[in-house]
């Protein structure tokens, strides 16, 4: 026998055994515990059947099945002997829990926040806890071969660019991948081996997270500071790729110690509601047509950022140099985007800029080239009033037009008057 549960309602599946009868009978109720499983809406018509806390006042989700493809009102989850289905408003099947084994019996949301799937004999089948997507809850397990991933934003629970996963050889790696396709990208910070036991897992317990082989003989237990990369934007280093944040950008560590993404000046984001797709210049670039090179003499300025860098975006570099020598250079370079100097060494750049960070470690001086003619605020979040200037030459435009439309319709009109009366002056003079 099947149950449905409706989009939009927070329910827990249990099962109720029924003396009279041998088949197992399925009833529906509210999740009234630590967990709930359900639908939550994640867009104005997009929803993620999820597992959340569900006695706090943000719903903060722990395990979601859908993260790529949310589905809208009309969906529907369904609970069968032959698993559980969760399909689109027009039918489509989106996902499925792949069941090992014989039927199922019912399934429940345990305390731990674990979704199980279980058979008659109260063997599990299926368990969200060995099908984790970006969160690791107390007492549960990291498999090796098993992976996290972070979701692409706070609001979008796809896919992201980072992943964790548990390697042989009790080895725990973080690492990027070439977003958006699935392939590794390299390990930018792992644990060290163990030995040559590949028998180990991660769990994570109330009070931290510990390394331990299965026969629990032995435990290594890993303090906060010590599983996790003191600073996100400097370790990763793409040599292909943007780096910690997106092209354009560069990436700064909050008090939070959470990265953040930020425009330089004279770049804005391209789109504002997604910091993650990278910035955009924000003015003109400088021509390398030989014939208007006099005419951007004067119109470009460098804005100096300390302790801030590009690696990877390079494409000149020179030695014993002065910070004077160094501007000139990147000024008469239609291809430079911005220059470094740090200690005598001069870096000439070019956009799309990649790897960008600043920390006080990074030392020297980021100088950026901006056109004058733009309007230009701090950290990249003001625009340029080119628009605006657009607009307004538009408008003389147009008022000039009108103006200019109107007369020569009135001198039109004054040459028809003046043909009409010097016509009616010759006809007289003929009767005379």
């Amino acid at each position: 026998m099947e149950k449905v549960m409706e989009l939009s309602d927070a329910v827990m599946f249990d099962h109720c055994p029924n003396s009279k009868k041998q088949e197992q009978q399925f009833v529906v109720r509210i999740a009234i515990r630590e967990f709930a499983f359900g639908f939550q809406r994640i867009e104005r018509n997009g929803f993620l059947l999820a597992i959340w806390f569900s006695k706090i006042p943000e719903r903060t989700i722990v395990w979601s099945a859908n993260g790529n493809n949310l589905v809208q009102e009309g969906s529907k989850v369904e609970l069968t002997i032959s698993g559980l289905f969760l399909n689109d408003q027009k039918g489509n099947q989106i996902w499925k829990a792949d069941i090992a084994g014989t039927e199922v019996a019912y399934a429940a949301v345990l305390d731990t926040g674990n979704f199980m799937l279980v058979n008659k004999d109260s063997i599990n089948l299926w368990e969200s806890f060995n099908e984790p997507t970006d969160t690791l809850l107390p007492t549960q397990t990291l498999l090796p071969g098993r992976k996290l991933v972070a979701c692409y934003s706070k609001t979008n629970y796809s896919s992201g660019k980072f992943h964790l996963m548990l390697q042989t050889k009790g080895v725990v790696a973080f690492y990027t991948i070439k977003f958006p396709l699935d392939t590794n990208n390299y390990v930018y910070w792992k644990s060290n081996r163990t030995d040559d036991d590949s028998r180990f897992r991660v769990s994570f317990n109330r009070h931290n997270v510990y390394l331990k082989k299965n026969s629990n003989q032995s435990s290594w237990e890993w303090n906060k500071a010590k599983f996790m990369p003191s600073n996100i934007c400097k370790r990763i280093l793409d040599e292909d790729g943007p780096g910690a944040r997106r092209f354009n950008s560069y990436c700064s560590l909050g008090d939070d110690q959470r990265p953040k993404c930020c425009c330089p000046n004279g770049y804005t984001f391209i789109n504002p509601n997604d910091e993650k797709k990278g910035c955009k210049r924000s003015f003109d670039a400088q021509s390398c047509d030989k014939n208007r090179s006099r005419e951007t003499d004067g119109l470009f300025y460098f804005y100096s950022m300390e302790s801030m860098d590009w690696p990877q975006s390079e494409y000149e570099h020179f030695e014993s140099v002065t910070e004077n020598w160094c501007r000139s250079a990147c000024l008469a370079d239609c291809f430079c985007a911005v220059t470094v100097f740090r200690n005598g060494e001069c870096w000439k750049m070019k956009v799309p800029l990649t790897n960008g960070r600043t920390d006080p470690s990074v030392g020297g001086k980021a100088m950026i080239k901006i056109g004058k003619q733009n309007s230009i605020t701090k950290h990249g979040g003001g625009g340029s009033n080119t628009d605006s200037k657009k607009k307004e030459n538009s408008r003389l435009v147009l008022i000039g037009s009108v103006l200019l439309s109107g007369s020569v319709f009135l001198n039109i009109l004054l040459l028809l008057a003046a043909c009409l009366v010097l016509f009616r002056f010759k006809g007289k003079a003929r009767l005379v």
